[in-house]
C-alpha cells in the first residue's frame, strides 16, 4: 500500500464517526398510569425523538416491585439495550425490595423520594425537605407544588415547563442528591436527571 493510500485510510478512520446511540432500544416502566408517562414522553418530543426506539410504558401494578417484575417480563418478549424503571419510594413497602431486584436484572432504577413530583417541583425551586406524613405525595404537591402550578393535575401539560426550566431542574436534582447521599437518603431525592441527561445524549448522537 502506498503511501497516499495510507494515509487517505487513517483520515476515513478519524473521520468516521462513532456508532449512533440513536439505535439503541430502550425500556421504560413506569409506575403512575398518567403524570411519568406523560411527562416523559413530552421528554422526548422536546428532544425530537420521534425516530429513536423508546418504549414508555406503565407498569399493570402500582408499586415499586411490580416494576420491576413487569419490566422483567417486558424484556423477555424483546431485546433491550437498557431498561429504566421509574418509581417512588414513598410509603412502599416493597421499595428495598424492589431496588435489589433492579440491580440484580441490571435495570437502571430511577427512583424519586418522596415521588415523581418531587422532579417537577425541581423545575421551580430547590429543596431538601423531607415529607414525612402518612401521604408524604399529597402533602408535597398540596403544600409545595401547588404554590406554582395552580391547576396541577396528573395529565398535565409539561411542555412548556420542560423547554423553559428543564437545566434548572436538572442542576437542583444533582444538588439534592448530593445532599441525600450524605443523608443516607433521608432528604428528598430523584435520579430523574439521570433520564433527562439520557435523552440528552440521544439527541446529541443525532447531530
Amino acid at each position: 500500500m502506498g503511501t497516499d493510500d495510507l494515509h487517505k485510510r487513517n483520515q476515513k478512520l478519524r473521520d468516521r464517526k462513532p456508532k449512533r446511540q440513536e439505535n439503541e432500544v430502550i425500556l421504560i416502566v413506569c409506575e403512575g398510569e398518567k403524570t411519568e408517562k406523560n411527562y416523559l414522553n413530552q421528554l422526548k418530543d422536546f428532544f425530537r425523538l420521534g425516530n429513536v426506539s423508546i418504549n414508555i410504558i406503565s407498569s399493570k401494578n402500582p408499586s415499586p416491585l411490580q416494576v420491576v417484575k413487569f419490566a422483567k417480563e417486558k424484556s423477555k418478549e424483546k431485546s433491550y439495550d437498557k431498561i429504566y424503571c421509574v418509581f417512588d419510594k414513598d410509603t412502599h413497602s416493597t421499595f428495598n425490595e424492589a431496588k435489589q431486584k433492579c440491580k440484580n436484572s441490571k435495570f437502571e432504577a430511577i427512583i424519586s423520594n418522596p415521588c415523581f413530583e418531587f422532579w417537577i417541583l425541581l423545575h421551580f425551586t430547590y429543596t431538601t425537605k423531607s415529607f414525612a406524613t402518612n401521604s408524604p405525595c399529597t402533602e408535597l404537591i398540596n403544600t409545595c407544588l401547588k404554590e406554582y402550578l395552580k391547576d396541577y393535575a396528573k395529565n398535565y401539560n409539561f411542555a412548556n415547563i420542560i423547554q423553559q426550566k428543564l437545566e434548572t431542574a436538572i442542576e437542583y436534582a444533582q444538588k439534592a442528591n448530593k445532599e441525600a447521599e450524605k443523608n443516607n437518603y433521608e432528604s428528598s431525592y430523584t435520579f430523574m436527571d439521570k433520564l433527562a441527561f439520557k435523552f440528552k445524549e440521544l439527541n446529541n448522537a443525532k447531530q
